[in-house]
């Protein structure tokens, strides 16, 4: 039995997930990327805090709303966990 390349499998993070989502948006609030994402609330704070320290995202505060949009660094990740998604897809057709 051969061995299996483990690069044409891909198990999304919720991290993951939450890059691809602003991608798609541009910004949104926690509660808006938990509701789209179905991610419980609190696990997308959690994840929120890792990329906010890593610079994937920053937060943009208007009035009392906080919102997250992707940095530079961000749309690079989100830019690789779709084709990541590409390449799943193409493995399953």
């Amino acid at each position: 039995m051969g061995k299996i390349s483990t690069d044409k499998y891909i198990f999304l993070t919720p991290r993951a997930y939450i890059i691809v989502h602003l991608l798609k948006v541009g910004k949104a609030k926690a509660s808006e990327i938990s509701e789209n994402t179905q991610i419980p609330y609190q696990t997308v704070i959690q994840n929120i805090i890792w990329l906010l320290a890593e610079g994937y995202i920053v937060k943009e505060q208007k009035g009392e709303e906080i919102y997250y949009k992707l940095t530079d660094k961000g749309k690079q990740l989100a830019t690789a966990e779709l084709e990541k998604i590409r390449k799943l897809v193409e493995v399953v057709q």
